[in-house]
């Protein structure tokens, strides 16, 4: 397997870009080769015939429908050659309006994905209505 090179490493500027993100657990994962880039809080699921992290859609086979984590605060360019490396939020809170709704989904079915799965990850969307 190899990996298109990536520097995860970031400056601290001492400012979050995202001020009502507040991540708990944030880790690199390997992201599916393709085309395009992935921005921060795009939500992102594990694909689990290929082992790799994929952009979210709505009724994705083999995971890919189901939201696991969200990009965090670095874009990942995807390569269409090799997977990469990128950086994933996997617990914390995050607020609906910073969600970037992916190509080709709509707010409406991200709204139900985000109601069903990700607070029993420990992801609290806020902003979220019909949450019990």
């Amino acid at each position: 397997m190899a990996y298109n090179a990536n520097e995860l490493y970031k400056s601290a500027s001492g400012t979050n870009p995202f001020p009502r993100c507040e991540p708990r657990t944030i880790q690199p994962k390997t992201f599916a080769s393709g085309s395009g880039t992935l921005d921060p809080l795009t939500p992102v699921a594990f694909n689990t015939s290929s082992n790799k992290w994929v952009v979210w859609a709505n009724g994705g086979a083999n995971g890919a429908g189901t939201i696991k984590g969200f990009v965090g605060f670095d874009a990942v360019v995807l390569d269409s050659d090799e997977e990469v490396l990128g950086n994933v939020i996997l617990e914390g809170k995050l607020h609906l309006d910073d969600i970037p709704v992916p190509s080709g989904q709509t707010l409406s079915n991200l709204k139900i994905a985000l109601r069903s799965g990700p607070r029993d990850l420990g992801l609290i969307i806020q902003g979220l209505d019909q949450v019990r």
